[in-house]
């Protein structure tokens, strides 16, 4: 069933974070990915907070943010979707992540940012009908549906818990 949201957000960039999910339940996903923060942030020493594995890569902090940026824009961009159904947004582009001012929040500010984060993502998405969920319009030459960028959130949430198991700890 999953192949089905491969087809749909089919740009290379993309695939791989489906990979990572159990379902094609949006709130069980989600749930299982914030879960996983959750029991991330709480095991990463303090003194790992500002690691960064390679010069100009983010710290860990920087990676949960970058999660929460990246929550925002694809939310963004579904809602931009419901709203101009049918119609390619290639105009549409997205934004750049400021890290500078993560360095002085607290993981603790963080992981509360990330609270509620997914807490209006979660409202977002259950307000959505079954019909507007799988709603298309392209981006950049690729096809997405709020249906699907709800689903790649959690893949992508679960594709840098990897990342920071791998290089971080």
């Amino acid at each position: 069933m999953l192949e089905a949201f491969k087809d749909i957000m089919s740009d290379e960039g993309y695939v791989f974070y489906f990979d990572y999910l159990e379902s094609d339940n949006i709130n069980r996903e989600l749930d299982r990915a914030h879960a996983d923060s959750h029991t991330m942030m709480a095991e990463i020493p303090a003194n790992k907070h500002e690691h960064r594995y390679e010069e100009g890569k983010f710290t860990v902090k920087e990676v949960f943010t970058h999660i929460i940026d990246c929550e925002y824009e694809y939310n963004e961009t579904a809602l931009t979707i419901l709203k101009n159904a049918g119609h390619d947004m290639s105009a549409h582009t997205f934004s750049t992540y400021n890290t500078e001012e993560n360095g002085v929040k607290t993981m603790e500010e963080i992981k509360a940012d990330f609270d509620e984060t997914r807490v209006r993502t979660k409202a977002f998405y259950a307000s959505l009908t079954e019909d507007m969920l799988k709603t298309q319009a392209t981006f950049d030459g690729y096809d997405f549906t709020p249906y699907a960028i709800a689903l790649f959130l959690a893949g992508h949430e679960l594709h840098h818990h990897k990342i920071i198991k791998e290089r971080y700890l």
